[in-house]
């Protein structure tokens, strides 16, 4: 019985009324059309297993069974029904599961007034480029062909319910193919004053203020490094007669032990900056401009800022010496140049930033996120100016995108380069005529720093 079942499938292609074929689902030479293939269960689910997913069984139901074996029959009552004569079990239960899953699900939402869900995701389209021309044409047999086996339609409303279903594979398509979607977020911008901060650092710039502030992007669990920071670079109080301060920027944690030991790790050491949004790596955008808003707010008589991570070493010495040489105190912007970047479209990327996010092909001028630093005016300006810039996860390429806006310029620091985001082998010379290197874990931040303290003095060869 199922072969001849199957077999009925192959003959109901050749009728004239009807012209959905079954070999039509399937590209030439990517399945096998013989019966005994297609009788083990739907066309769809077996022959093109490598176009569909598992999908509601439109293609595949009963429904499109051969009907010149449906015949008129008469019931107890007299009356004239119709009904499948020689359907396979296996079919007859397609047909009841097409109705039950898909079906009947659109016309309760269309009864209630309801939109039917439709949001195609990534992957889909050639799902439904496909699959829309079969629509189509099922829809176009549908609404022509006014007779099944000698009897009309018993339901105006099973017709319309099908011409519905291709209306809405065609949104579907429409939306799937234009990225677009009724659910999809606007795009925002950073919000100023957002969120209240929750540990503040023990400093009133008023008196006596900082030449050089350092505001290091830190994470709850970094509890060494940000100690190994305390004791060597980040000690420095006094540099060349000019004062020193390094603060570290941390956002909040659902776990309430956290919250305690960093509460208690602020008050000990008074050089914590925290807020109450999530500290999580993509936050850090919202964690430097975190920095800058405290900069403005509680500290713009510092002359120079720097913003950097746990895991570099700076050099504070040279990097005064420097700033003094260069003798800007406003619109000042230097580090590691970026001066023609692009966006990274792979989505396996940890950089990956889509064309909704950042649909130009171009980055603007940006420094390095590892390290960057700006005179103390450029703070209170990029502050001003974030509100009115789209929000990127990349901080870096926002803190760029709001200097193109202010129309601030990226300036060397110095005619070598001397700050190193790749990292850089050490040697004491090579570490005394730098700024900043970044990769360098704790242990190996306290060998380097005691090594520079330890040549104090030293000659280092002319290069």
């Amino acid at each position: 019985m199922a072969a001849s079942g199957a077999g009925s499938i192959l003959r109901a292609s050749h009728k004239p009324g009807l012209s959905f074929k079954a070999k039509e689902l399937c590209p030439r030479g990517s399945a096998d059309h013989s019966p005994s293939r297609l009788q083990k269960g739907p066309i769809v689910r077996r022959c093109c297993d490598s176009y569909f997913p598992p999908w509601p069984d439109l293609l595949s139901s009963g429904a499109y069974l051969d009907h010149t074996s449906e015949q008129k029959t008469s019931d107890a009552g007299g009356r004239r029904s119709s009904r499948f004569v020689n359907e396979p079990s296996a079919a007859r239960q397609s047909r009841q599961r097409f109705r039950t899953r898909f079906l009947h699900p659109v016309e309760a939402a269309v009864g209630r007034g309801l939109p039917p869900r439709c949001s195609p995701g990534p992957g889909k389209r050639e799902r439904f480029a496909f699959v829309m021309p079969q629509l189509m044409r099922i829809a176009r047999d549908l609404s022509r062909t006014t007779q099944v086996g000698g009897q009309k339609m018993a339901s105006v409303k099973m017709r319309l319910v099908y011409i519905s279903l291709v209306i809405l594979g065609a949104l579907c398509l429409y939306f799937s193919m234009n990225n677009l979607s009724f659910f999809q977020k606007e795009t925002f911008a950073f919000k100023k004053e957002d969120g209240k901060f929750l540990q503040l650092p023990d400093i009133d710039c008023t008196q006596n203020p900082p030449f050089l502030v350092l505001l290091v992007t830190s994470s709850h669990r970094q509890v060494f490094a940000r100690l190994v920071i305390r004791n060597t670079w980040g000690r420095e109080t006094v540099v060349m007669g000019k004062r020193v301060k390094t603060f570290f920027l941390l956002g909040s944690s659902p776990s309430t032990n956290v919250s305690r030991a960093v509460a208690q790790e602020a008050r000990r050491y008074r050089d914590i900056i925290q807020k109450d949004f999530v500290d999580v790596y993509f936050n850090l955008t919202l964690k430097t401009m975190m920095g800058i808003e405290w900069i403005h707010h509680f500290c713009p008589q510092a002359a120079f800022v720097m913003k950097t991570d746990s895991d570099m070493f700076v050099n504070i010495r040279y990097l005064t010496e420097l700033l003094l040489k260069k003798n800007r105190t406003t619109r000042f912007v230097t580090g590691f140049l970026k001066m023609n970047d692009f966006p990274i479209r792979n989505k396996q990327n940890k950089w990956f930033v889509s064309k909704y996010e950042y649909p130009w092909d171009r980055y603007p001028p940006f420094c390095s996120g590892t390290g960057y630093v700006f005179s103390g005016d450029v703070a209170s300006r990029v502050y001003d100016v974030a509100g009115s810039i789209p929000f990127l996860k990349l901080e870096d390429v926002f803190v760029g995108l709001c200097l193109a806006k202010l129309k601030i310029g990226l300036e060397e620091l110095h005619s070598r380069q001397t700050f190193f985001p790749q990292g850089l082998d050490f040697s004491t010379c090579r570490f005394k005529r730098i700024v900043a290197c970044h990769f360098i874990q704790p242990q190996k931040m306290l060998t380097y720093w005691q090594a520079l303290e330890n040549s104090v003095g030293e000659e280092c060869p002319a290069e």
